[in-house]
């Protein structure tokens, strides 16, 4: 089979598997709590992972040096938050709303890029993250006689971030 053909096929099933995930999620969290299910969900990554690393035919891989060890404590600390703030979000909210905050993970990964790995953002990349971000803001926003964020999006939104 044509590489890109694969890796083409294997980018459809990620965002297919993805866009099933909160609502699948939502329908788990009346029999489980947040942070049980966001455990589950780990450990699933962690499986996924490890088969297809004991799996791949490229054995040769890069040491981490000591000077990254700060960022693989930081980077593993937050891959455990984001699922339980997930997890949290998404048993007080709606799993359509959720489904489509997670889109807010864009606007996280290119500002991360841009403030500090000084990435270039072209014009429309700008107008796309406001879009986005416009869009994640309506999303959250909960109907009162004062300004009010639902906690739930907001929660979603972090384990985004």
């Amino acid at each position: 089979m044509d590489k890109n053909l694969k890796a083409s096929i294997f980018a459809i099933l990620a965002a297919l598997l993805y866009s099933f995930s909160s609502p699948f999620s939502k329908v788990l969290l009346s029999s489980f709590p947040p942070t049980l299910l966001a455990g589950v969900l780990y450990l699933g990554a962690v499986i996924g992972t490890s088969t297809i690393f004991l799996t791949s035919k490229n054995k040769e891989r890069e040491r981490i040096d000591k000077s990254d060890m700060v960022y693989v404590v930081l980077m593993v600390i937050l891959d455990i938050a984001a699922p339980v703030f997930m997890m949290k979000g998404l048993s007080i909210t709606r799993s359509e709303n959720a489904s489509l905050l997670g889109n807010f993970e864009i606007v996280a990964t290119a500002l991360i890029a841009f403030l500090f790995f000084r990435e270039k953002v072209s014009k429309k990349s700008v107008i796309a993250i406001l879009l986005i971000t416009l869009s994640s803001f309506i999303l959250s926003y909960k109907k009162s006689t004062s300004f009010f964020l639902d906690k739930g999006s907001l929660l979603i939104i972090l384990a985004t971030c």
